[in-house]
């Protein structure tokens, strides 16, 4: 199978290339990772997991509650901590392990895919809830009461 350019030889997460996460902005790390398209040969679930998370990473990221985050460096500490900025970090680093695993999905990866797949269910589950468990895991730092917004929980809806 030919190489991708999201799925380095060695390492457990794959970036792509000219993303450094000491340099690079939030928006320039977003869209360089979002950049990356599933292959011809991938998987139909590898395939359908990687848009979505592509899609869903690029909707918290211009979320308007990122705004005073997203052209800090990545690795600066953010400006607003909120449940959107969190599952922004949780959900773009998820699609860092899609990117890291053979579209092709091979067998000697299986546990590797059912990690990924798991956290993006868990992931999932946290956006949808309605109990407020990802708000307190996540508390506002300002105090006012943020929503995804039905654009980002339609995404969601897509994670099988």
């Amino acid at each position: 199978m030919p190489g991708h350019p999201g799925n380095p030889s060695t390492g457990p997460c794959a970036l792509p290339a000219g993303c450094d996460p000491e340099v690079n902005t939030r928006r320039e790390y977003t869209d360089r990772l979002t950049a990356v398209a599933p292959p011809d040969f991938a998987k139909p679930a590898w395939a359908d997991l990687c848009n979505t998370l592509r899609d869903l990473t690029r909707a918290l990221a211009y979320h308007e509650v990122m705004e005073p985050n997203i052209d800090d460096p990545y690795m600066k500490p953010a400006n607003r901590k909120t449940k959107v900025y969190h599952m922004w970090d949780f959900v773009s680093r998820t699609l860092s392990m899609v990117l890291a695993n053979d579209p092709d999905l091979p067998r000697r990866q299986k546990g590797l895919w059912k990690e990924v797949v798991g956290r993006a269910q868990y992931g999932k589950k946290l956006m949808m809830d309605t109990t407020g468990k990802l708000d307190a895991m996540c508390p506002d730092d300002y105090g006012t009461k943020v929503d995804f917004g039905g654009d980002v929980l339609a995404i969601v809806q897509r994670i099988a």
